[in-house]
C-alpha cells in the first residue's frame, strides 16, 4: 500500500470515528414566550425559565426528533464550540439535549435575532422559526404566521397560562378533587413527601397520544425542583400513582401540533 493511500485511509477513520464519537439528540425542550408580550428590559434567561413566564413543548420521539437532529447539524460548528452563556432578551429558548446530558441553547429575540449558546449569529431567524418550531408551537403566540386567535389565559395551562394549543380534559371526579385541592387522594399513599407543603405545586409532562404522565416537577422546592427530596423509587412511585389516579379524558390538539411532550400546572396548595 502506498503511503498517500495509507494517509488517506488514516484521516477516513479518524473522520468515522469522529462522526460515531458525537453524542446523539435525546430531546429537545422548547420554551416560549408570545410574541405579543412586551417587557421594560431585556429577560435574563433564569427568569425566562421562571414561573410564570413560559410556554413549554419537549420533543422526544425519533422521527421528529430527527428534524432537530438536523437543525443541529447545521448549526456551524465553531458556535457549537462556543462556551455557553446564559441568554438574554431571548423570547424562545430551544434546549438541545444530549444523551450525555450535553446541551446546545438556539435562544431567539422577538425580532428574530438568534443567538448560539449566547452568542449573536447571522442565522435567519424568521425562516428557523418557520421551518423548525412553526408545527410545534401554538400560532396564538404569534410565532406561527398570522392567526385571527388571540392568546388566551387556559385553565391549567403551562407557566405563562396562555393557551399552548392543547386542551387537557380531566375526568369529572378528577377535575372535582383538582379543583377541592385534594393532593392526599393523588398522592398519599406515596410518602409524607409527595404532600409537603413544598410539593403542592405541582408541574406536569403529559404525552398526548396517550394521554400518560411522563414528568412531574416541583417548582416551589427550590431544594430539589425535579424529585421534590424524594429518593428515585419513591419518585418512580409518585408517576406510578398519578398516572393511576390523575385521570385525564381527552388532549384537545385542533391545531395538529407536534409536541411529544406539554406541560400543566396543578396547584394544590390551601
Amino acid at each position: 500500500m502506498s503511503y498517500k493511500k495509507a494517509l488517506l485511509m488514516m484521516v477516513l477513520s479518524f473522520e468515522l470515528m469522529a462522526v460515531y464519537a458525537q453524542p446523539q439528540l435525546d430531546k429537545v425542550d422548547i420554551y416560549v414566550i408570545s410574541k405579543k408580550r412586551h417587557f421594560f428590559s431585556y429577560l435574563p434567561e433564569h427568569k425566562l425559565k421562571g414561573i410564570g413566564n413560559y410556554t413549554k413543548y419537549s420533543i422526544v420521539e425519533g422521527i421528529k426528533r430527527n428534524v432537530f437532529s438536523e437543525a443541529l447539524e447545521k448549526i456551524p460548528e465553531a458556535l457549537k464550540q462556543k462556551k455557553r452563556k446564559a441568554a438574554l432578551g431571548a423570547y424562545i429558548l430551544v434546549e438541545f439535549i444530549g444523551t450525555k446530558n450535553d446541551t446546545l441553547a438556539v435562544s431567539i429575540r422577538q425580532g428574530h435575532l438568534v443567538f448560539v449558546n449566547g452568542h449573536q449569529t447571522s442565522i435567519d431567524g424568521k425562516a428557523w422559526v418557520n421551518k423548525y418550531l412553526k408545527g410545534v408551537i401554538a400560532p396564538q403566540l404569534g410565532w406561527g404566521g398570522d392567526t385571527k386567535e388571540k392568546p388566551k389565559k387556559s385553565e391549567n395551562a403551562s407557566f405563562s397560562g396562555e393557551d399552548d394549543g392543547y386542551e387537557v380534559v380531566f375526568m369529572p371526579n378528577t377535575k372535582y378533587l383538582i379543583d377541592q385541592k385534594n393532593l392526599e387522594y393523588f398522592a398519599s399513599n406515596v410518602g409524607i413527601r409527595a404532600t409537603e407543603r413544598l410539593n403542592r405545586y405541582i408541574y406536569i409532562g403529559i404525552r398526548p397520544k396517550d394521554k400518560r404522565i411522563v414528568s412531574v416537577q416541583f417548582p416551589m422546592n427550590f431544594e430539589d425542583f425535579e424529585k421534590g427530596g424524594m429518593n428515585k423509587v419513591t419518585y418512580q412511585k409518585y408517576l406510578n400513582t398519578l398516572n393511576a389516579r390523575l385521570r385525564i379524558s381527552e388532549v384537545k390538539n385542533p391545531s395538529r401540533l407536534k409536541a411529544d411532550v406539554i406541560y400543566r400546572v396543578l396547584d394544590f396548595e390551601n
